[in-house]
């Protein structure tokens, strides 16, 4: 095997996530097959791991240069996500499991409280959210490249019902940028479900008023002009990144380890806000939120109180799809509508969310008691395998 680049800038990063993409888009679809891999795929996955693992590393950050300065990274979720693949290929399922438990302390306890809420159920749908749900946390939107095991297990639990959907906030553009599934009955939804696609299939979209679209085409015109500047280009890699969702542009300004200078920061901040009020002077269309790591920018008249419970059901009707018995889940109180909608719009519930937080468990009970709760993305993905196994 001809030894690769040392990854050292930010260009070769990617070049290497898009490249471990489609080795995992391979080994994936032979799984699905009931083939298994060959030792040559498994020793590629190894390569990438190799490479990942051999960026320069400062005080537990890996660093990776830009233009202006260096960029520093934990590349928990890539490093992590990638060794568990290459435990489940190697070694097997079972494997898998006895890593799932080192590193999960309570796992066979809620394994065990999963089984016993699914046992004898019947369900049909599966809605979700993506991250912190079915996928864990990623540090970069845009290296969150589903796991091989995350993408067979839900592969299988598809093949149980009729329908599972993801519902993001993110767009869908770069949400299927990030998977690795192409064959299962998934609805993929973007943009809280202000657009989705059947897998391979067609796209819908929530349609927006011309004036307004071609407002937001020129804010996102604008704004890929301004991170063309070598000052600015940093801001497409951190966090969320540059994310064009259907009404709606949200653009990272920090991350979570502060890796921009808090000068370089504010001041892009203020040039993003400074190309709002040159398209829309009086604040007629657009509205500006910050959250001091990304900066969103929506359409106030379509999108402003547009949450994911509102983008359910226009991609139910769309679809023309009628739930009937519905497993809900999600990690945040933005999912909360889905779970009020789903409730609505379901002959019978059920409800797993991954969060430790007992302030949005007492917000959960409230809209559906019998609900459950585990700590991890992978105690639910695990255990909705083993359902679809029954």
């Amino acid at each position: 095997m001809q030894e690769k680049t040392k990854i050292t800038t930010i260009k070769d990063f990617y070049q290497e996530i898009d490249s471990l993409k489609k080795t995992k888009e391979v080994i994936l679809n032979l799984l699905i097959l009931d083939k298994k891999p060959s030792e040559k795929l498994i020793n590629l996955l190894n390569s990438h791991l190799k490479q990942l693992k051999s960026i320069k590393e400062e005080n537990g950050n890996f660093i990776l240069i830009s233009d202006h300065l260096n960029l520093k990274l934990k590349l928990n979720y890539e490093i992590s996500e990638l060794e568990k693949d290459i435990i489940f290929l190697e070694k097997g399922e079972k494997a898998l499991l006895e890593y799932f438990k080192k590193i999960h302390k309570d796992f066979k306890k809620q394994s065990h409280k999963l089984k016993n809420y699914l046992k004898n159920q019947k369900i049909d749908f599966f809605i979700t959210d993506r991250d912190g749900t079915i996928n864990n946390y990623c540090e970069t939107y845009l290296s969150s490249i589903q796991s091989i095991y995350n993408a067979f297990f839900l592969y299988k639990f598809s093949k149980k019902i009729k329908k599972l959907i993801i519902l993001t906030s993110g767009p869908l553009n770069d949400f299927e940028k990030v998977n690795i599934l192409s064959k299962g009955n998934f609805i993929f939804a973007g943009s809280k479900a202000r657009e989705f696609k059947y897998l391979n299939g067609k796209t819908h979209r929530i349609k927006i008023p011309k004036n307004e679209k071609k407002l937001i085409d020129s804010l996102e015109k604008s704004i890929t002009k301004l991170l063309l500047k070598k000052r600015y280009k940093i801001f497409k890699f951190i966090g969320s990144g540059f994310q064009k969702k259907h009404g709606e542009i949200t653009i990272a300004r920090q991350n979570i380890i502060n890796s921009i200078p808090q000068k370089q920061s504010i001041e892009f901040l203020y040039k993003i806000k400074k190309i709002v009020k040159k398209l829309d002077p009086n604040q007629m269309f657009l509205e500006i939120n910050d959250t001091k790591l990304d900066i969103e920018i929506m359409l106030k008249s379509c999108f402003k109180t547009f949450d994911k419970g509102k983008g359910l059901e226009f991609l139910l009707n769309k679809s023309k799809n009628n739930l009937s018995n519905t497993l809900v889940s999600g990690d945040t109180n933005s999912d909360l509508p889905l779970l009020k909608s789903s409730k609505t719009l379901s002959k019978k519930i059920y409800c797993i969310f991954v969060t430790k937080n007992e302030l949005l468990k007492t917000k959960i009970r409230k809209i559906h008691k019998n609900s459950i709760f585990v700590s991890s993305p992978d105690i639910l993905i695990y255990n909705l395998y083993q359902f679809s196994k029954i």
